[in-house]
């Protein structure tokens, strides 16, 4: 049975009394950590043991390149004013792991004050763990396809394009209507409401820019987290992502 680790804890499943084997995955190599594991009797005695361990090393493999962003239009000229992720993926042998990523804009020809679509790529340098080893050489660059709407123009970018099973949707949206009744909604990939049915999730979108969350009951599959208009079902823009199996 996997599950996702984090220092806050690590639920176990009902009934205890049955023997299972837990995977814990998204752990940092060449890193310490202790696992503390608590019991409670029928009379709520608690006791925990401690169990200290030391990950292995890892290997890089490849570094996944950013799924592509828009941003509206007179977004500043910043990583942070495009919405560009803090953070990319590095494959290695042990599994895959976050770490941040530099963008340099310095070079790249976007200008705010143009009304109209602007499309670029931003290069990044992406930083090395502690941990993992780069015996091939792998480039520790990486870089991003950006979109800057032209003035007026809607869209949604998600945080990342995979999520562990029960991990929160997280999105950025851009140019929703002032009475507050658009709305992003979840559905099968290739989904075409409304003859697709009811969304999996959805969330109204306050007026403009901004972010929204949406809790995961998703199974592991693809999806598409979709913008629509005033409380119906046109479809604006259209982002696909994964939920896989921690």
């Amino acid at each position: 049975m996997d599950k996702s680790f984090n220092s806050l804890s690590l639920p176990l499943d009902k009934p205890f009394d049955e023997y299972r084997q837990y995977k814990i995955t998204g752990l940092l190599p060449k890193t310490p950590y202790l696992l503390r594991v608590f019991a409670a009797d029928s009379m709520y005695n608690r006791s925990s043991q401690d169990i200290e361990f030391t990950t292995e090393g890892a290997t890089l493999r490849s570094i996944t390149a950013p799924a592509a962003v828009s941003a509206s239009n007179g977004s500043p000229k910043t990583a942070t004013g495009l919405g560009l992720p803090i953070k990319v993926t590095l494959v290695t042998d042990g599994g895959n792991v976050e770490t941040s990523v530099n963008w340099d804009l310095s070079g790249v020809s976007y200008d705010p004050a143009i009304k109209t679509v602007q499309t670029f790529s931003v290069p990044g340098t992406v930083t090395l763990l502690s941990g993992v080893d780069n015996p091939n050489n792998v480039p520790l660059t990486t870089s991003i396809n950006v979109t800057v709407l032209a003035a007026g123009e809607r869209s949604i970018n998600l945080d990342k394009s995979q999520y562990m099973k029960g991990e929160a949707i997280t999105l950025s949206y851009y140019g929703a209507a002032s009475n507050g009744k658009d709305w992003v909604g979840i559905y099968r990939t290739g989904a075409v409401p409304p003859g697709a049915g009811a969304s999996i999730n959805w969330k109204y979108l306050s007026p403009g820019n901004g972010r929204v969350s949406l809790t995961s009951g998703l199974a592991p599959g693809i999806y598409d987290a979709l913008f629509l208009l005033n409380d119906g079902y046109t479809v604006v823009d259209r982002k696909t992502f994964e939920v896989v199996q921690p």
